[in-house]
């Protein structure tokens, strides 16, 4: 009766099952804007958790409860939009939402209402990259804006700066866009660890509006505007944000019982097929082929038992290789104090931010620590000139170990099972090779990487609007920007132990040393020295139904690069870790340094007929000091044009 019983509760469960199964429905389809795929649009079932994103080219695959579901649709500067489920095809085109029409975009050397646009050009606010929790601002990015695809291949705290790229891979070597900071382009130190609290919005230049750039804007621009004062009291804002991260991934190793028995059994598999049965019958035991030979197990069937076991691991050690290495939830922090306020005359704005993230390696140096300050200021002079300073400092260290993450890796999928880790008195195990346990590898042990990078930015900028012209303005910007580099990589032996076969105890371990013969220092010193200066003029009217602006300027860049190198071996001690310890022999030093310089002048007109009709010309004669005098010079136009046909009177019918 009771297995009645349970066979028609089963038969039932089973039947429920299938028809919970039969009763899914899958939907796949694409998300674009009309012109051009839309990567990290929300799809959501509507009243549920249920929900994903596009991928990089738009499309999506939602499993829902049934058919007559609402599928939402929704991105950031879109309508929402909602469809049914039992649609036969989910081709969705979003309509940038109404609102943000009249809103004001930063283009290239200047700003322009964002309906009358014609060019290709998707913003982003600062408050919404605020609210991510990645402490990199390039990562933050993905999924945030149409067309932009972040490339990152190695996520360690302080190396995890993403290749940038707009609609794909457009050119060979650096196929990454162009990034301009506060109208300074190709600053040093990128996008990627700019505080997101300093940000006021992000615009991305992606087709002819970019030509405006030159020969650098092949894979299209991001302009990053950072906040400013406004009018007002002193307003303070204190942010805090503390998180974990983890490996996205992490192998599922087998024991060291897993590893034996499948060793046994391949050598099972090396057989004649006719005598698969009888090995396998006796795999871990010795074996008697047909002709009288006897085969031994790789690993005796008594091995495998006593290191399932676990009761003797000095023995039959058994090692979880990732456990032992992984650290779980290493923490990530970012603080930042903002205040801003000002008079109708001067407005001001200062932060700083304070950034950590640990590594994800047991026993790992501390990893990577950042420190930014911040100070913008705008000064009205009169009704005709005002005054715009721009102030930036950002302190980078990251002390990590000498064996790279993905090396790490590599060793850590080699290592026998068998193998221990750490010998049960706690003192490192043995290595497979090279002296690479992993265990001791990730720590300082075998020394450090220290690199330490700072950045001093500078910019001023004088606006004039012409007296007696109205709409005439000339602008100078000058910037200043420094940058040092310092790299200290220390290395030296150190110790594993192996163990007599017979104490149980530290006495029956002996140390070797292993890695280098002796120890050696690298030291590294680069400073980058970028100068930046641009005059530009500009001339906007209005005549009703007629619009146009008028831009032209110049602007020239200088660069200064050197760099030099020390190294010594021999030292004292594996303890001291300067260069005046260090022996004669072997020693070298080198250096290296350029110059370059870049000038160009670029111009832009823009037209519009009652905001129905709109053209856009523009171009830029980029010149650099790397290509001989004959051919040093490069033109680049852009031209566009738009119908907004929602203005035309028989769409209004």
């Amino acid at each position: 009766m009771i297995k009645l019983r349970l066979f028609k509760m089963a038969l039932f469960s089973l039947l429920f099952v299938s028809n919970f199964i039969l009763a899914q429905n899958s939907i796949t389809g694409n998300v674009s804007d009309g012109s051009a795929p839309l990567p990290g649009v929300t799809v959501m079932e509507k009243g549920t958790t249920n929900g994903t994103v596009t991928d990089f080219d738009g499309n999506f695959t939602l499993t829902v409860a049934d058919t007559g579901s609402t599928i939402v649709f929704s991105y950031i500067g879109f309508e929402t939009k909602e469809v049914s489920a039992s649609l036969d095809s989910f081709n969705i085109v979003m309509v940038e939402s109404a609102d943000e029409l009249e809103e004001v975009v930063v283009t290239g050397y200047g700003t322009q209402k964002k309906a009358t646009l014609t060019g290709s050009i998707a913003t982003i606010g600062g408050d919404d990259l605020e609210k991510s929790s990645s402490p990199n601002l390039g990562t933050a990015l993905a999924g945030k804006v149409a067309g932009v695809f972040i490339d990152t291949n190695n996520g360690a705290p302080g190396a995890d700066t993403p290749a940038v790229r707009i609609r794909g891979t457009n050119t060979f070597n650096n196929s990454s866009a162009l990034i301009v900071i506060d109208g300074i382009p190709n600053r040093a130190g990128g996008l990627a660890r700019i505080n997101p609290a300093d940000i006021e919005s992000i615009s991305v230049l992606k087709d002819a509006s970019a030509a405006i750039y030159g020969a650098r804007a092949a894979n299209g621009v991001i302009l990053i505007t950072t906040k400013r004062g406004k009018e007002g009291k002193a307003k303070v804002k204190i942010t805090s944000n503390y998180g974990w991260q983890n490996f996205t991934t992490v192998p599922d190793m087998l024991t060291g019982a897993e590893y034996m028995d499948l060793v046994n059994l391949l050598n099972v598999y090396k057989l004649p097929v006719n005598e698969w049965t009888a090995a396998n019958a006796v795999r871990g035991q010795p074996f008697t082929r047909p002709n009288g030979e006897v085969l031994n197990p790789t690993y005796s069937q008594e091995r495998i038992q006593n290191t399932a076991a676990g009761t003797d691991l000095w023995n039959y050690p058994d090692t979880d290789w990732m456990e032992e290495v992984q650290r779980r939830n290493a923490p990530t922090t970012r603080q930042n104090v903002q205040i801003s306020g000002g008079d109708e005359n001067v407005t001001y704005l200062a932060s700083a931010g304070y950034l950590r993230q640990d590594v994800n390696f047991k026993n790992a140096p501390k990893g990577f620590t950042q420190y930014d300050l911040r100070l913008n200021l705008d000064a009205k002079i009169n009704d005709f000139l005002s005054v715009d300073v721009g102030l930036y400092s950002r302190q980078e260290e990251n002390l990590t170990a000498t064996n790279p993450p993905s090396n790490v890796f590599n060793d850590l999928v080699r290592q026998y099972p068998w193998f221990p880790a750490y010998w049960p008195t706690g003192e490192f195990g043995p290595d497979i090779e090279n002296g690479n346990n992993p265990a001791i590898r990730v720590t300082d042990g075998p020394g450090y990487n220290n690199r330490s990078t700072n950045f001093v930015q500078s910019n001023i900028g004088v606006d004039l609007n012409v007296p007696g012209v109205e709409g005439l303005l000339i602008r100078g910007n000058i910037s200043y920007d420094k940058m040092n580099f310092d790299q200290k990589l220390w290395q030296r032996p150190w110790q594993l132990y192996t163990w007599d076969g017979i104490n149980k105890n530290s006495s029956g371990l002996t140390a070797a040393d292993r890695g280098p013969g002796d120890p050696s220092l690298q030291q590294d010193h680069t400073t980058l020295t970028d100068i930046t200066a641009t005059v530009n003029a500009s001339y906007e009217k209005d005549l009703g139904d007629h619009y146009f602006k008028v831009l032209g300027g110049i602007t020239r860049e200088e660069s200064e690069q050197s760099f030099m190198r020390a190294f010594k071996r021999f030292f004292l001690s594996n303890d001291l870790d300067q260069l005046s310890f260090g022996g004669q022999d072997g020693q070298f030093s080198q250096g290296t340094g350029y110059e370059i310089a870049r000038l160009n002048y670029y111009g832009r007109i823009n037209y519009n007929y009652k905001e129905k009709y709109l053209l856009e010309l523009l171009f830029r004669y980029d010149g650099s000091y790397l290509f001989p005098e004959e051919t040093r010079y490069g033109f680049f136009p852009g031209i566009s044009a738009g119908w907004v046909m929602s203005e035309e009177s028989f769409f209004q019918r």
